[in-house]
């Protein structure tokens, strides 16, 4: 299987010649933007640059529009709460199943190494803490 990296964020190569099917964004519009990167299979991805091309819409339009939609669906099913428990529960299975002798100052280690993996992640700083506090208020009941 062929895989192709889709960028939602476009780089320019030295001495490109003007583009044929020139697909204008609106950029500025958005300050708060994260680039997303995935891989696709080589079908996908041509089916979705031929459809790009021929409807003069920008594949990140199409792959923005899309994973709208899917967030819509998936919000009616499950809310942010609900995520940031299971990440906490999952934190404290990982706790619970690496902890070792010396509990108190291994966890506080633990417990930064968490926070920084999910900041890595690009979790906002007031989800991390709600998981940081939720992992603590746990640990603490046991």
């Amino acid at each position: 299987m062929t895989v192709v990296i889709c960028g939602l964020s476009v780089l320019k190569k030295k001495n490109h010649k003007m583009s044929i099917f020139k697909i204008r964004s609106k950029k500025g519009k958005s300050t708060e933007a994260a680039f997303f990167g995935m891989q696709l299979p080589q079908s996908v991805s041509n089916f979705l640059t031929l459809y790009s091309l021929s409807n003069g819409v920008a594949k990140s339009v199409i792959m923005r529009n899309l994973l709208s939609d899917w967030i819509v669906d998936k919000k009616n099913v499950v809310n942010e709460d609900d995520l940031i428990r299971k990440i906490a529960n999952i934190t404290l299975q990982q706790w619970n199943n690496s902890k070792s002798l010396d509990d108190a100052s291994s966890f506080a280690g633990f417990v930064e190494e968490v926070r920084a993996e999910l900041l890595e992640k690009q979790l906002l700083p007031a989800q991390v803490n709600k998981i940081i506090k939720i992992v603590e208020s746990e640990k603490n009941k046991k």
